[in-house]
């Protein structure tokens, strides 16, 4: 581990320097090192979460990385909504200018099926927060 440290201090690297051109020069697209970071994303992502987290600011405040990732949920969340609204103009909906006929026809199967395939990660979020709701009812 320090022969990693001493190699990118010999050549005036940080580690953040290392990541970003492993990264983005495509020299490196197959190459075994990028391969293991990627697979194990998830892993370096919590390992940087606990190392952002000082013990003063553990209950009051996200670490950058939770803030970053949660940005990131945020904007894959509201794309895969943009998405659904561009494909299925049915779901535009106004109370005030419907029709009887379009409130008979509506079938919210058709809503949950439609968002289950074209908007996965929002479908199972959704899933996931209602599931968090009732086990916290049963708890209590």
């Amino acid at each position: 581990m320090l022969a990693v440290l001493a190699a990118l201090e010999a050549e005036n690297k940080s580690i953040a320097d290392f990541l970003d051109e492993i990264t983005t020069n495509s020299q490196y697209n197959n190459h075994p090192a990028l391969n293991d970071l990627c697979s194990k994303a998830k892993r370096i992502c919590i390992s940087l979460d606990r190392a952002l987290q000082c013990p003063e600011t553990l209950e009051t405040e996200d670490s950058a990385v939770r803030v970053w990732a949660t940005q990131m949920v945020l904007e894959s969340f509201q794309q895969e909504l943009q998405e659904l609204m561009k494909k299925s103009s049915k779901w535009r909906f106004s109370a005030m200018h419907s029709k009887a006929e379009q409130i008979k026809e509506f079938k919210i199967e058709d809503m949950a099926r439609t968002m289950m395939e074209d908007a996965p990660r929002l479908w199972n979020t959704l899933g996931g927060l209602l599931q968090a709701n009732e086990s916290n009812l049963e708890e209590n």
